[in-house]
């Protein structure tokens, strides 16, 4: 009997293994942790998300980011809700700094091959635990009472936000959120809530696309994608609450941490491979 190409299309979900109680209780439990950083710090949770895909749930490193991104949509997405309710979020910020992420993001995939991503992943943890050391100190960056009014420069630097966004989170391994809350905190003055609140708004509809990419790829473990994203939809408003009502310091001190264990954790990965390529007789 022939099959038309809708049913090809799903195939791959309709005959998948269905998880056992267990494997989906490791997938919740996933999403529960990746939700409540993502709400307690306005990143994706892709962090710890993507190495737990491949190292507990072994799926392959393209599967597991594409599900992970499947997943963050719906974590990001529940998690912006507390933000939005009172912190404060400009919508035109938003669609801005998104349409620089999709185009930086496009950019990016096609400088992976072309690019020495090794060197790329060490100075990238060099800026990023100098950002973290500027974090905590007493005077750092973002605490402006209100969002820039929009002009040509602030245009210009939302769309700068979103490109950089973009073009290091294929190249370096990173989610959205740990590059651009930083940059809206450091560079437009944003307080840390109001950061943290538009960089889940962002990662929707940037996930969205690469979800969708995925999805055409058949890439998606759509079961380990829901799994999780029902777990972190559960755990991101709760971090979500919890982050806005912690005092902006310790919530600076926690997100600083966080981005320190990043950067240890890329540039660890980034000498490594430089040095095996060292090694590597010519």
């Amino acid at each position: 009997m022939a099959t038309t190409g809708r049913s090809l299309y799903f195939e791959p979900i309709m005959t998948a293994v269905p998880l056992s109680a267990k494997q989906l209780a490791i997938r919740l439990a996933l999403g529960l942790a990746a939700g409540a950083l993502s709400g307690l710090f306005g990143v994706g949770g892709g962090v710890i998300i993507v190495p737990l895909l491949v190292l507990v749930c072994h799926l392959a490193q393209r599967r597991a980011q594409a599900t992970s991104l499947t997943s963050i949509v719906m974590i990001a997405a529940v998690g912006a809700v507390p933000y939005l309710l009172r912190s404060g979020v400009s919508w035109p910020a938003v669609a801005i700094i998104a349409v620089g992420g999709l185009a930086g993001s496009v950019i990016g995939s096609s400088l992976v091959q072309h690019i020495n991503e090794d060197w790329l992943k060490v100075c990238f943890a060099v800026v990023a635990l100098a950002a973290a050391i500027q974090l905590v100190l007493p005077k750092a960056a973002g605490g402006a009472d209100r969002l820039p009014a929009l002009s040509i420069a602030v245009v210009a630097g939302y769309l700068g936000a979103g490109l950089v966004m973009g073009v290091l989170s294929p190249l370096v391994g990173v989610g959205g959120g740990i590059v651009l809350v930083p940059i809206l905190v450091f560079f437009m003055g944003f307080p840390q809530p109001v950061a943290q609140g538009m960089s889940l708004l962002v990662l929707v509809p940037v996930s969205l696309v690469g979800s969708a990419r995925g999805a055409l790829a058949h890439n998606v473990d759509w079961q380990s994608a829901i799994g999780i994203g029902v777990g972190g939809a559960i755990a991101s408003p709760i971090a979500a609450h919890l982050a806005l009502n912690m005092p902006t310091a310790l919530l600076k001190a926690l997100f600083a941490a966080l981005l320190a264990v990043v950067a240890f954790q890329i540039g660890i990965n980034g000498v490594r491979s430089l040095r095996r390529g060292q090694a590597r007789p010519r």
